[in-house]
């Protein structure tokens, strides 16, 4: 499992956490160029 999913997604599928989508968590990613990248690397 992704650090990712450990991290935001409670042991589960990140995705699936609505909480995710919220846009205090896209802030606390830091900025849309680092959430394009790490997107990007899929």
């Amino acid at each position: 499992m992704c650090e990712f999913c450990t991290k935001h997604g409670e042991g589960r599928k990140w995705y699936e956490n609505i909480t995710n989508y919220t846009e205090d968590l896209f802030y606390q990613v830091n900025s849309e160029e680092n959430l394009k990248a790490f997107l990007g690397s899929f």
